[in-house]
């Protein structure tokens, strides 16, 4: 009986090989005028395995897909650069232009990720501390200044670090300053002769990136990098309108710090019309316009604001981080009853005090002997860099650069971060040609990589001990994160673990997949100079993705088209529903009798290859031992059936 049950699994496993190999080979190879039973037996005796030609079949497949999607007019000015290939085999599936070179954006997100996970490990944490030249005296007087010490903890905010699928505030934007200042009142601080010094020396006062657009720095996505940085280094500018037509619009910052002085220039204006009794009334569209003058600390908001309109807020940067962060830590103080009787001044480590930005740097004289009257600890690192990831922040990427370079070389400057990221990035066998890199997050329209070089960069890192981690730090599509609202409902929901990236014509989507058979793929789009708004772009790519899934979900049987290929889902038999079912009469019909002529693989050269596999695994070969049968691992059954 056991005998009768093995014969029956190895038959079932045979037909499933043989519907592979016919959807890859049989019938496309006939069609061109080969034979595919001897091309059958080429494949697997180079192969040594079915299972193997199977996959190569289903590589086979997706490329005339996907040239077919980009051939699209929307997609044929851009210049794509793809590279598909399978984590369990190594063989690509797809590729076109991978070596070139395209701008990432925010890609480098991932490089930059990668380097703070493999350097500074996931237990690593930032300290931020209050120090003096020694402790209160027993008045509670410090003699001198005080020193508030930034060092490139990106999280000094309202930020919960427990991800949930979208960033959330648990707490008031400078909550950690909070805490210092409590501390200080419950060591008996009282008195500050000196000044408050806000110090950000721990990274080179390098604020913004190479390459950055002038466009963006005005926005909190382009918020300047220090090493001491509150709330994001962002105040939000939020627009309400005014009581009636002709009002002016109220516009107010949170925090409610005086950092800026806004000219409001809004005004309230007509709604888009009355409503119907008891329904909300529709929202008119805002045109809310920002400028801030480099180095100025005026704000000129001006437009329109609909009457109905609910109102919103944006991320305004601010201009000096560690001033910024000292003003705020003086009023907490303040409030706390502490006297503070010098100044608040910010202290930077400028470029030009250095020979080379990338030799390491001994510790500036003085903080080593300091006394340390408070301090805060972050959240381990690996906390924090999903926030990086997973909602692509920028500053946290910047400083997580910066941060490396000052562990590892003693100097918290771009060019160094950069160079540790040259050393790291050929440990994982990327080839230095494949990328230039001038910042962190992405923004810099400088920034060129390969696609074959981030899939090189997504090999490694699975190949790591901490490559669970590292998957978990990217956004899952339809779930969490950038991908929350995208490829919901397909194929690829909750099958992706990918990257984003967006700049004004640039797109991007790196990461892992998982087909619907098990088969675990990397791969990377990268989309440069096109023409398409924001969510059209996306749109495109997100109708990429699926196609890397769905041709291996094999749900039903396929019926073959016009075009020679076969119909995505399934098997590729033509009139298999069953002997005298519909397909069956129908191949007895004049329309069946033509099908036949254009398909002359369903007869005796179908029976041809079905016999040449039968054989293969008479023979001992892969088939047999392959590991579709039960008992397998499931990266090994995925390897043998994605097709």
């Amino acid at each position: 009986m056991r005998r009768v049950r093995q014969v029956g699994d190895r038959e079932r496993e045979l037909r499933s090989h043989i519907r592979q190999l016919f959807a890859g080979v049989g019938f496309r190879r006939f069609h061109d005028g080969l034979d595919p039973a001897a091309t059958l037996r080429k494949e697997i005796a180079a192969n040594g395995d079915a299972s193997a030609v199977a996959l190569a079949a289903f590589g086979r497949e997706l490329k005339p897909r996907l040239d077919r999607l980009l051939a699209l007019p929307e997609a044929s000015q851009a210049h794509w650069g793809i590279k598909i290939v399978s984590l369990d085999t190594g063989k690509t599936l797809y590729s076109l232009d991978e070596r070139k070179l395209f701008t990432p954006a925010s890609n480098t997100k991932l490089f930059t990720t990668a380097l703070a996970l493999a350097t500074l490990g996931p237990d690593f944490r930032f300290h931020t501390t209050v120090e003096a030249a020694g402790p209160p005296d027993k008045h509670g007087r410090v003699a001198g200044d005080v020193w508030l010490m930034g060092r490139g903890d990106p999280n000094l905010s309202g930020r919960a670090l427990t991800y949930t699928g979208r960033t959330e505030r648990d707490g008031p934007p400078p909550r950690a300053l909070d805490a210092l200042a409590d501390q200080l009142v419950s060591r008996g601080l009282r008195y500050v002769d000196g000044d408050l010094v806000a110090d950000d020396t721990y990274f080179v006062f390098e604020r913004f990136g190479e390459g950055w657009s002038q466009n963006d720095l005005v926005w909190g996505y382009a918020a300047p990098v220090s090493a001491l940085a509150i709330n994001d280094n962002a105040l939000f500018l939020q627009v309400l309108p005014g009581e009636k037509p002709g009002d002016p619009a109220q516009v107010k910052l949170d925090p409610p710090e005086p950092y800026y002085r806004v000219q409001n220039r809004v005004r309230t204006v007509e709604g888009r019309g009355p409503r119907a009794a008891g329904a909300e009334p529709p929202a008119g569209r805002p045109r809310i316009l920002v400028n801030r003058e480099p180095g100025e600390k005026t704000l000129e908001v001006w437009g329109t604001i609909p009457a109905d309109a609910p109102g919103g807020n944006q991320r305004i940067a601010v201009d000096d981080p560690a001033e910024f962060a000292g003003r705020y830590f003086s009023d907490a103080l303040a409030r706390r009853g502490v006297v503070l009787y010098g100044q608040v001044r910010p202290s930077h480590c400028r470029a030009y005090e250095f020979d080379d930005l990338r030799a390491p740097r001994p510790v500036p004289p003085g903080t080593a002997s300091r006394y340390v009257l408070a301090g805060y600890d972050s959240q381990p690192l690996a906390d924090g860099l999903k926030v990086v990831d997973k909602d692509s922040q920028n500053l946290h990427a910047e400083m997580l650069l910066r941060t490396v370079a000052r562990e590892l070389r003693g100097i918290g400057s771009v060019a160094a971060g950069l160079e540790e990221m040259k050393t790291f990035l050929a440990r994982a066998g990327v080839p230095e040609g494949q990328y230039v890199f001038y910042d962190g997050s992405g923004l810099s329209w400088h920034n060129l990589v390969s696609p074959s070089a981030v899939v090189a960069l997504l090999k490694y890192m699975e190949r790591q001990p901490l490559r669970g981690l590292w998957r978990d730090l990217l956004p899952v599509a339809g779930v969490d994160g950038t991908l929350r609202e995208r490829l919901k409902d397909t194929a690829a929901a909750g099958r992706i673990q990918a990257k984003t990236g967006t700049l004004s014509h640039v797109n991007a989507l790196s990461g892992y997949a998982t087909t619907g058979k098990g088969e675990r793929l990397v791969f990377s789009i990268l989309v440069n100079n096109h023409n398409l708004r924001g969510r059209e772009a996306t749109a495109f790519i997100d109708r990429i993705c699926p196609e890397m899934i769905d041709r291996s979900q094999g749900k039903g049987r396929a019926r073959f088209r016009g075009s020679g290929a076969p119909a995505r889902g399934g098997a590729p038999h033509a009139g298999a529903t069953g002997r005298g079912g519909p397909k069956r009469r129908e191949g007895r019909s004049r329309a069946g009798r033509a099908k036949r002529r254009r398909w002359p693989t369903s007869g005796r050269q179908s029976r041809a290859v079905r016999a040449e596999v039968l054989r293969a695994g008479r023979r001992g070969g892969a088939v047999r031992d392959s590991p579709i049968r039960k008992g397998g691992s499931p990266a090994a059954r995925g390897a043998a059936t994605a097709g």
